[in-house]
């Protein structure tokens, strides 16, 4: 203190105190910093709030600073990664910083949905049908007929560019009732018939309308009941017919529904009936018939499809069958993701 400062306070009988700190007093920090996982922090940047003095941390997370008396006793921390904290420095001898929060984005997936886009009618399919069959076969004033209500139908196709390969068939066992005899076996004999086509082809596509000509490569099975003849008909015998014909398929779409028309005939054929006293050379065989689909939800289509069957050989044998249908079809190119 200066003396006349001194003679002055004497003369008015003031007492002065020393302040905290001197002006030229310094005090010196010494503390470590830890990371969040207690392992030594370095390059941590200490610096005295307000002031330049300032310090970094070695490997051990050590440092040293030099307070600047004219300062504030806080000590600021700041490293890449850490939050930036603020510690007094009579507390700075340890410090534990504390990471920078990651961002957790929070959200609820969307669902993935399927689609129906563009797709072509005469596309790749699989399709499984549950049929009902009204059939009569003709031979020699003999009639044989009756209902079925057990023929299940597969088909499948196979589409690349615009060729088409594809294979289908059915399976029934049908009771049948004989009209030209008086008398009627009890129970009434079953007839088992399966028939299976390999199909090939082009797709045309003609605007609002596709058309599919096919070759065909047909083949039937029947299998009777028993081993004794007793309709009078080719239905007593064991047969094996091979065809080779063409068909014809034509449709359109309108909005969700799908109409299809169908047409078969396998004109150049052989049977080979087992047993048979009689030749049945020169059968033809071949279908007619229409599908309504509708597209319940991408990929699925619910059918419905009505078909004539006909056949016609030599001794005036004739057959025919209403055949009537109700299925699916699952078409994998429809589905959009």
């Amino acid at each position: 203190m200066r003396p006349t400062t001194t003679l002055l306070a004497m003369g008015l009988g003031l007492s002065l105190s020393a302040p905290a700190f001197a002006a030229d007093a310094t005090v010196t920090v010494t503390g470590r910093v830890l990371g969040p996982d207690g392992k030594p922090a370095a390059n941590v940047f200490v610096q005295q709030q307000g002031t330049f003095a300032s310090a970094t941390t070695d490997a051990r997370g050590s440092y040293t600073l030099r307070l600047d008396p004219t300062g504030r006793q806080i000590l600021v921390f700041s490293g890449a990664g850490y939050l930036t904290q603020e510690v007094p420095a009579t507390s700075a001898q340890s410090v534990v910083l504390k990471p920078v929060p990651t961002y957790q984005p929070t959200f609820t997936p969307v669902p993935q949905q399927a689609t129906i886009g563009v797709y072509r009618l005469f596309d790749t399919e699989v399709g499984l049908s549950y049929r009902m069959r009204d059939q009569l076969v003709t031979y020699a004033g003999r009639n044989v007929s009756g209902w079925a209500n057990n023929e299940i139908a597969g088909s499948a196709r196979y589409r690349v560019n615009n060729w088409a390969i594809g294979l289908n068939g059915f399976r029934v066992k049908a009771p049948v009732s004989i009209g030209a005899l008086s008398t009627q076996p009890s129970p009434a004999p079953s007839v088992e018939t399966a028939q299976w086509n390999l199909t090939g082809g082009y797709v045309f596509d003609l605007g609002n309308v596709e058309v599919l000509p096919q070759l065909v490569l047909s083949n039937y099975y029947l299998t009777p009941s028993g081993s004794t003849p007793w309709t009078g008909t080719p239905m007593d015998y064991a047969q094996t017919r091979q065809g080779l014909g063409l068909s014809v398929d034509a449709g359109t779409r309108m909005g969700s529904f799908e109409l299809i028309a169908h047409g078969m005939l396998a004109p150049w054929g052989s049977v080979t009936a087992s047993t048979a006293p009689y030749s049945l050379d020169g059968l033809q065989w071949g279908e007619l018939g229409a599908v309504v689909g509708y597209n319940v939800f991408p990929g699925l289509r619910a059918d419905l499809s009505y078909t004539r069957q006909f056949g016609s050989g030599s001794n005036n044998y004739g057959e025919g069958a209403n055949v009537y249908g109700i299925g699916f079809s699952y078409h994998p190119e429809r589905v959009t993701p």
